[in-house]
């Protein structure tokens, strides 16, 4: 199932207000989360293919900073003892 330009939008939309409502961060500031989705909005919402759009997603997301309350990469958690599950 390829996504339609419409639905890219609403995903975006939706993924803007997640971040602004549930990102937890004392240095987060709104304006500059707006301003990173504005940047990036036209190749998520124009991207080629469907991983072209998740792409674009992961690449707008990099940009914010690491919250405290991340999940340990796999690598990590093996380093300090913590056992992924398969």
């Amino acid at each position: 199932m390829t996504l339609s330009r419409s639905q890219r939008e609403t995903i975006l939309a939706k993924i803007q207000k997640l971040v602004a409502e549930k990102y937890f961060d004392p240095k987060f500031d709104d304006s500059v989360w707006n301003r990173v989705v504005e940047h990036h909005r036209s190749s998520v919402i124009e991207a080629s293919s469907d991983q072209a759009f998740e792409n674009a997603v992961a690449t707008m997301l990099a940009e914010m900073p690491p919250s405290p309350l991340a999940l340990p990469s796999a690598r990590q958690s093996r380093h300090q003892g913590f056992h992924a599950c398969r």
